[in-house]
């Protein structure tokens, strides 16, 4: 707090009177708010189902004009959702039905057979307003496998009380005219499981209904809807959601699903290779990403070097990536946010999920806690994947050893009404031993409080305190040269402390606003003696320190039905804090160790640099039809805090950088545009979209930069000015026994120095392409369901090979060997591409089984292409294999042959 008093006090006075402006427009809405004719425990009805659809993991497809200004208790999140969906419907006019464990609320007028028997009566077909007015009626519908979602062809369905019935078409269809009243219908078909369904029919009306195969039990009768067009009539766009559903269909490699490689499918992200950490979207750097989970940072996204995602899957329930248009409430990078929700399937009830593979295994356990509605979930994961190493054709190879584990853990309890906690903890932990020279060691530490609260009925409020921790060390040993052996140590620290307030004047006019305040340090480097012969002097570089603020307010307004519109600003200050050391250089030379003139030493929190801006945020929506619209968006980012490599492929050793006076932050300005399409009655999604971004004091490292263990990192780095473009092709089938996605990306990423120094120019001041560009990307994925238990998935990559910096001359200068390099990102790897293929067979489908398993083979690149992962100029022994050379260059592959992997899952 003293840290944040000492930054407010010197606040500029722009942000100290937005500040003031933006309490009391909290002010003055609490005190309307308390004029609101209603409980104060009550809520919006869209609130409680936006609540309930987060708790529950579920979608409630309606219209939220028809609850416009309508409340409920706010109890309501507390009773099961069944309980919770009756009392949202109750005296409204309004029936619900259950679409594969969703709800789809629709008028009664409107429902003409959408409904579901209740428990013990009939499934009612047609207009209860209606009654009397017919004396027959037809009901007709269509009747699916409940797995698939397959048309059953000639099912017969029959009435048995009145001696008709009828067969369901080529396109699964029946019809049936009938005396309006109660009757009983039967269906039965070869290897399903026959069924009686009771009706009460008042009018003509449709009737959907599923059957499961033999050995499978039914107990109710599944009504079918479409889902609704929301991706068409949102106003934010550039999204991708993945719910629980949609989660469940992701692509299965190494045995899991793996939620972070798996964004790196769909159009506008990519990655550098084969595996490898982070990922890049539109032409931004991997540090440029903000992955949140449960509001925290993740300043390492992967295991392993990019193996295995550091998520486990089995506790994701949501997953959210915005890449343009990104909302006010979010800032700190510049290209992209991921934010990752966990938590449980359920809240009443013990449950044990896992999953036992051949590189590492998973366990999670979910729990309901002592007090009401509140639970817990567990999970761990672990690797045993030295076996993999020992059997790699490389001697250094498989004398290794890697391993990782992580652990998991979320608590949700409500205090009262209107108040509940979560709690949230990570820990993982990564290490790799190569050969006998180098042991390498990584671990994350995140963890959250995030406090909910309603404030009124049309205010609710979020506290959230979180902290994010990463520490890197390598112990290089030296079994030839002990005295040379040493350990490096480095690390960030994140805190961070996040108020939300959101404010619903109505269903279509919301409006939302907040602070937040971080805290860095920043540990560079520590290096040390590793052994009681090594003789390496100790070397510490002082750490970082800063405080980054923010306040936003935002709006998502419906102007008129076919156009809406969200308009935010956000002002961020950033102030470089001591203790430290700047060094001053002479004017009119490049900075560099030998024009250095002083030197400035601060103390602890002396202010060293400080920056701030203004972050525009606008995205609009015009939507032509229910099934068609046009977006666009241009936001402005700032980003205080860059990773420095001379490397193109991220890793965990790479270092963090906090802007200061020679390195300002980086500011992003992005302008996107899209056609939004659904076609065939919204089974499938369609979109283009096209974008622009210019980005201005991008970190360069010089040509042969020395980054790790320097003091004064700036003579090794220069700024860069950049712009990237592209257009994105997506297509989903959502539905069917065949689905998936077709995206395609064509892209290119440019940047160029601008010094007038020919030591701080990379390739003359050129445009050069970035060093993860790569112009073409096509990913098709698809997923069939081959029978009730027996799912295919397969994707195939195609990428355009990465540039890269190639040897181009030698030659002999005072008996040495010097190599000439080309300019920078000159060449570029041969194309990439891999096929990817998994089968998956679920055991029994027995609805009251209470231990469910199913088991995943997948084999990673089908047919063994070997991609390049990248190149490196290395000294060799003369002879024949290097063509007698001194010097040789050679090509890394991370998978050069089918890798096949086999994993039992379980749920009790």
């Amino acid at each position: 707090m003293n840290i944040i008093r000492l930054i407010t006090s010197r606040l500029p006075s722009g942000l100290s009177v937005f500040l003031t402006v933006f309490s009391l427009l909290v002010t003055s809405e609490l005190s309307g708010a308390q004029m609101y004719a209603g409980k104060v425990s009550d809520i919006p009805v869209t609130e409680a189902i936006a609540r309930l659809e987060q708790i529950h993991s579920v979608k409630i497809f309606f219209d939220s004009d028809w609850f416009r200004d309508q409340s409920v208790g706010h109890d309501i999140v507390d009773q099961p959702l069944d309980a919770a969906i009756e009392t949202i419907i109750a005296g409204r006019g309004m029936e619900a039905v259950r679409l594969h464990g969703n709800f789809i609320i629709l008028p009664v007028e409107r429902m003409a057979a959408r409904t579901v028997a209740e428990p013990g009566g009939p499934a009612v077909v047609g207009n209860p307003y209606e009654s009397g007015k017919y004396t027959r009626a037809a009901v007709r519908g269509r009747v699916t496998d409940r797995v698939t979602g397959e048309d059953l062809i000639g099912v017969i369905v029959h009435a048995e009380d009145i001696g008709i019935g009828t067969t369901t078409n080529s396109a699964g269809e029946y019809s049936l005219e009938m005396p309006v009243g109660d009757h009983r219908l039967t269906l039965s078909y070869v290897g399903y499981e026959s069924d009686e369904v009771n009706i009460r029919l008042i009018s003509p009306g449709e009737l959907d209904l599923s059957l499961l195969e033999e050995s499978q039990l039914i107990d109710e009768v599944t009504v079918f809807a479409r889902r609704h067009d929301s991706n068409i009539s949102m106003t934010q766009m550039s999204m991708i959601r993945l719910d629980s559903e949609t989660l469940y269909r992701l692509p299965v490699s190494m045995g899991e699903r793996d939620i972070i490689r798996n964004l790196t499918l769909l159009p506008g992200i990519q990655t550098v290779g084969e595996f490898g950490t982070g990922f890049h979207v539109r032409g931004g750097s991997a540090d440029q990403n903000l992955i949140l989970v449960e509001g925290v940072p993740l300043f390492n996204s992967s295991h392993l070097f990019g193996l295995t995602s550091v998520i486990n899957p089995d506790l994701v329930t949501d997953v959210t990536l915005i890449k343009g248009g990104i909302p006010a409430r979010y800032g700190e990078r510049s290209s992209s946010v991921t934010d990752i929700r966990l938590g449980g399937s359920n809240n009443d009830e013990f449950r044990l999920n896992g999953g036992i593979g051949l590189l590492n295994s998973r366990l999670s356990l979910e729990a309901p806690l002592p007090v009401e509605n509140g639970y817990m979930v567990v999970g761990g994961r672990s690797s045993y994947s030295n076996w993999l190493l020992n059997r790699l054709p490389d001697e250094d190879l498989m004398n290794s050893a890697a391993r990782f584990y992580d652990i998991t853990g979320i608590a949700f309890v409500p205090i009262d009404n209107n108040n509940n906690i979560r709690l949230f903890g990570y820990y993982s932990h990564d290490g790799f031993a190569f050969s006998e020279s180098a042991d390498y060691n990584y671990a994350s530490l995140l963890g959250s409080l995030r406090w909910n609260r309603v404030i009124s009925q049309r205010v609710l409020s979020s506290l959230l305190a979180g902290h994010s921790g990463y520490r890197y060390n390598v112990n290089g040993a030296s079994p030839l040269n002990p005295s040379n052996s040493y350990s490096l140590e480095s690390g960030i620290s994140y805190s961070n402390l996040k108020w939300n307030m959101n404010f619903y004047h109505s269903p279509d006019n919301t409006f939302e606003a907040g602070l937040n305040a971080i805290h860095y340090i920043i540990e560079p480097g520590n290096l040390s003696p590793y052994g009681t012969g090594s003789t390496v002097e100790q070397l510490s570089i002082e750490p970082q320190k800063a405080v980054e603020l923010a306040g936003y307010a935002a709006g998502d307004i419906k102007i008129t039905n076919e156009i809406s519109a969200e308009a935010g600003i956000r002002y961020t200050h950033y102030v470089r804090l001591g203790p430290g050391k700047i060094y001053s250089y002479q004017e009119d030379l490049p900075i560099t160790g030998i024009t250095v003139t002083d030197s400035t030493i601060y103390g602890n929190n002396e202010v060293m640099a400080g920056f701030g801006g203004l972050e525009p945020r606008l995205s609009i929506r015009y939507q032509f039809n229910p099934s068609a619209s046009v977006k666009m968006s241009l936001s402005r980012i700032n980003q205080y805090i860059n990773v420095v490599s001379n490397n193109s492929l991220p890793t965990p050793a790479d270092v963090w950088y906090l802007s200061n006076v020679y390195q300002p932050p980086m500011i992003s300005d992005q302008v996107a545009a899209g056609f939004f399409k659904n076609l065939f009655d919204n089974n499938v999604e369609a979109s283009l979209e096209v974008y622009y971004k210019r980005m201005k004091n991008i970190i360069e490292p010089r040509n042969n930069a020395s980054i790790l263990l320097n003091s004064a990192l700036e003579t090794d780095l220069t700024n860069a000015k950049g712009y990237s473009y592209g257009a994105e092709l997506y297509i989903r089938r959502l539905t069917g026994m065949l689905n998936g996605w077709v995206s395609y990306t064509y892209s290119g990423s440019y940047r160029r120095t601008t010094s007038p120094f020919r030591s701080e120019q990379i390739n003359s001041n050129s445009y050069f392409p970035a060093g993860f560009d790569r112009p073409h990307n096509l990913v098709l994925n698809a997923n069939l369901q081959l029978s009730r238990r027996w799912r295919l998935g397969g994707t195939f990559s195609y990428n355009t090979g990465r540039p890269v910096t190639l040897p181009e001359l030698s030659f002999i200068h005072d008996g040495k060997l010097l190599i000439y390099f080309s300019d920078r990102n000159k060449y570029r790897l041969p194309d990439y591409h891999r096929l990817d293929l998994s089968l998956s067979f679920d055991g029994s489908l027995r609805l009251t089984r209470s231990w469910k398993s199913s088991w995943t083979i997948s084999v990673v690149n089908v047919y063994g292409r070997k991609n390049i992962y990248s190149t490196f100029y290395e000294r060799t022994e003369p002879s024949e294999s290097t063509n007698y050379q001194r010097y040789s260059l050679y090509s890394l592959y991370i998978i050069g042959r089918p890798l096949p992997t086999i994993t039992y899952n379980f749920t009790f």
